[in-house]
């Protein structure tokens, strides 16, 4: 079987999820809460402080407002596994936590859900261990 040497376009989930991310880069606000549906849901786990389930756009700005309290970091894509309405983004974490200026560089997995035009469902996977080591490190070290 001879493979299509011609990559396919993405889906506008996938360009809907790559808009999400350029937002978040320049930290538009405004862009990113048009892209979310009304009840979209966020599952981070409990493990981290600012882990639990968000649900809409007040949930989703209390969710960012929580991680941002603790971190300052971006998040690089290295590939967007398409799914169809559903688009896993892999990639890395990089930044400094707030409490202790350590620097952290984690790998991320996050797994987005697209339905009618909309993210309504927001799934972070994060290398917990990595991270709150990162987060519990002395100040200064």
């Amino acid at each position: 079987m001879e493979k299509n040497s011609v990559p396919s376009p993405p889906s506008p989930a996938l360009e809907l999820v790559q808009k999400l991310y350029a937002a978040f880069e320049h930290r538009d606000v405004a862009t990113v809460a048009s892209l979310l549906g009304s009840h979209a849901i966020i599952t981070q786990c409990a493990q981290l402080p600012w882990g639990g389930t968000f649900e809409g756009l007040e949930g989703f700005s209390r969710f960012f407002g929580i991680l941002l309290q603790h971190i300052d970091s971006q998040v690089t894509v290295e590939r967007y596994i398409d799914a169809g309405e559903c688009i896993v983004a892999i990639g890395t974490t990089r930044g400094t936590v707030n409490a202790n200026g350590a620097s952290f560089e984690v790998p991320v997995v996050h797994v987005w859900q697209v339905e009618e035009g909309k993210i309504t469902k927001f799934s972070p996977y994060i290398d917990v261990p990595l991270m709150n080591a990162a987060l519990n490190q002395p100040t200064g070290t």
